[in-house]
């Protein structure tokens, strides 16, 4: 059985602004050129989607300066630590939360 072979570079101009922005570079193996299409726009998709998770994720932050803040003084609280001990796990992890809680109805809504 005879397999179809595909390399694509899928570059893509969001109308939002997304640092860090590299074209995607695919080399497929498919058995057919359906299943090829088929695993082309998965992939499409899935790359998409995680673009505009990283945006909502920025436009996000601002909603949530204070836990930012709280976590930001406790890193430098626990740089003064010499033994070691303290950490900043639940500042770091309220901050994470709040931008999870506001970009989750977002991008769960683009995937339905």
């Amino acid at each position: 059985q005879s397999q179809v072979r595909s390399t694509i570079i899928i570059v893509v101009v969001p109308n939002f602004q997304v640092p860090h922005f590299h074209p995607l570079s695919l080399s497929l193996f498919c058995n057919s050129e359906a299943d090829l299409s088929l695993r082309i726009r998965r992939k499409l998709e899935s790359f998409l989607i995680h673009f505009y998770k990283k945006y909502l994720e920025e436009s996000c932050q601002p909603k949530c300066v204070k836990p930012l803040i709280e976590y930001q003084a406790c890193v430098k609280r626990v740089e003064a630590d010499n033994n070691g001990e303290k950490h900043c796990t639940g500042q770091y992890f309220d901050y994470i939360s709040c931008v999870d809680k506001c970009v989750a109805p977002k991008l769960f809504g683009a995937l339905k």
